[in-house]
């Protein structure tokens, strides 16, 4: 199998819930696995970046609550960890009430865990009789890399460097894969992808979610208006505990949609074959991880950029542009919205995906017009790919400390309130 199934196999998972609080939920599910047994105690120590993605957004089967705590102490209740990022799709009412007592007790602690950076989290549970389990995931939210009971060390892995975790890629290795490849082991997760993704911007765009974001540009009127608005229409539901999964791209669920649902909606309006479509589908997602590849998964760089980019780029690849067309619309899009910052996950995504959005079309339109940015116009480099390592090294690098005062900011501004 070629790597890029495999890769994508494991990446395109669907998810119940944003990512951050999941995975939480997800540890937590583990952690009662060892213990055997309801939590009296849970304590959650994480790093800033899953601080910062977890706090705002309204986790589902929550009755509205938000946050770290609610997360785990509703994991902690759940009895399959198998289910992985949709361990709350089944939490019943008993098992919500369960939780809430635990976070109104003061039961559950949250600690920043000032020396970890990226995607990290320890979660130990401890039950009526001191007894205790720990879970360690670090790097994804499914990578578990350490479990301990009562101190002792069941299972452990070393954690892996964030870029071995990609394949090697290429701009021009992904569009000849995705022009020739025989997608048949990756077809199940593409027609997932379009159906929940859909799933979940039509109800968005249907009832009333967020700040309404997706609604405000369909009212604009136009086949692009159109594209965009299912993305944000997405997120609105989706940032505001909606019980409906999505297939993630990146560890992302807001970024799943962004990268698929323009180009799904843009093949309905062109009436593309399901080839076509699928391939533009596989084209995008690769092209998203690529980004990503160098980014790195949680940073202060809004993920909705890099995906916004790669959905656009697909919605191209869609019309049969070419590939020198296709190349120049990611530079360009990345070179007028790479400013972009990650402020966490909650309702204003939705904002953020349109902004990318729009900025990526503009950007196809200068490729197409050949009005194309040149090399030394800021960050755009000799080509695209050295363009996406040079934004990768800026994002991952350069705004570490953007990260740090961002959380800060946030975190302020939760005391205050």
């Amino acid at each position: 199998m070629h790597p890029y199934f495999a890769f994508l196999s494991r990446e395109m998972l669907p998810a119940f819930g944003c990512t951050e609080p999941i995975a939480l939920a997800y540890a937590a599910c583990e952690a009662r696995a060892i213990l055997d047994a309801e939590p009296a105690r849970i304590l959650v120590r994480c790093s800033g970046n899953l601080i910062k993605n977890a706090k705002s957004v309204l986790v589902p089967n929550a009755n509205g609550r938000r946050g770290i705590a609610i997360s785990a102490a509703l994991g902690a209740m759940c009895l399959e960890p198998e289910r992985k990022l949709q361990v709350l799709e089944h939490i019943t009412p008993e098992q919500r009430k369960r939780a809430e007592n635990l976070v109104d007790q003061g039961a559950c602690r949250v600690e920043h865990d000032v020396e970890r950076e990226g995607l990290y989290l320890s979660l130990t549970l401890w039950d009526a009789a001191e007894h205790s389990a720990r879970v360690v995931l670090s790097g994804e939210h499914t990578n578990i890399v350490r479990k301990e009971r009562d101190g002792a060390v069941l299972y452990e892995k070393a954690e892996q460097d964030h870029a071995a975790s990609y394949p090697p890629f290429s701009f021009a290795d992904i569009y000849t894969f995705a022009k020739e490849a025989d997608y048949t082991p990756v077809l199940p997760l593409l027609d997932q992808e379009i159906r929940y993704n859909l799933a979940i911007g039509t109800e968005g765009l249907t009832h009333e979610w967020g700040s309404s974001i997706g609604k405000a540009i369909l009212r604009e009127g136009t086949t692009v208006a159109d594209e965009i608005a299912y993305a944000a229409a997405g997120s609105d539901a989706r940032m505001s505990g909606c019980k409906l999964p999505v297939v993630i791209n990146s560890g992302s669920g807001n970024q799943g949609m962004t990268v698929s649902l323009p180009i799904i909606r843009h093949a309905e309006h062109i009436h593309a074959d399901e080839d076509r479509r699928y391939r533009a589908l596989l084209f995008a997602n690769l092209l998203a991880a690529y980004q990503k590849s160098y980014i790195g998964r949680l940073s202060s760089y809004c993920g909705a950029v890099s995906a916004a980019a790669a959905s656009v780029a697909g919605v191209a690849f869609l019309d049969g542009a070419t590939p020198a067309v296709i190349a120049e619309t990611v530079v360009n899009a990345l070179a007028a919205a790479a400013g972009v910052l990650c402020d966490g996950a909650k309702p204003s995504c939705a904002a953020k995906i349109a902004l990318a959005l729009r900025a990526s079309y503009t950007a196809y339109e200068q490729a197409k017009e050949g009005r194309s940015f040149k090399t030394g116009d800021g960050m755009v480099a000799v080509d695209v790919d050295a363009t996406i390592r040079s934004i990768g090294r800026v994002a991952r690098e350069g705004m570490a400390e953007t990260d740090r005062v961002i959380l800060q900011e946030m975190l302020a501004t939760t005391n205050k309130g």
